[in-house]
């Protein structure tokens, strides 16, 4: 099957799909497809082993630069309480783990100033 095929295939799928959610009157389970479905729209094309290497070469890319760091953490925002901020939430720990990074390896002079932030919060 090639990448048009394969889109042509997979938006029937997300259709009959969509429309069964409708069907059911899952507004909720609707809702979170279409969100789904319109964020991953435009990788249908590409098959797992494509997608795979493509994160991959990312990843490879990413590592290989020497002035960077790379954290991730996942939240399950459908557990957050109404209102909550994820920006904040997410700043925090970032914010947290650069404190605790820099303080464990890091000589450069920003983090000598965070450093010195932290020990005057504690």
């Amino acid at each position: 099957m090639d990448s048009i095929q394969r889109r042509s295939a997979i938006e029937l799928e997300r259709k009959n799909s969509l429309i069964k959610a409708a069907a059911l009157k899952t507004n909720d389970r609707l809702k979170s497809l279409k969100k789904l479905y319109a964020k991953s729209s435009d990788y249908i094309h590409l098959t797992h082993a494509q997608r795979t290497k493509l994160l991959r070469e990312l990843a490879d890319e990413i590592g290989s630069w020497k002035d960077a760091r790379l954290f991730a953490e996942a939240v399950d925002k459908t557990t957050m309480s109404p209102g909550a901020d994820l920006f904040d939430l997410a700043h925090g720990r970032i914010v947290g783990i650069r404190h605790y990074v820099g303080a464990k390896s890091c000589p450069c002079e920003v983090c000598a100033a965070h450093r010195g932030m932290a020990a005057a919060t504690e």
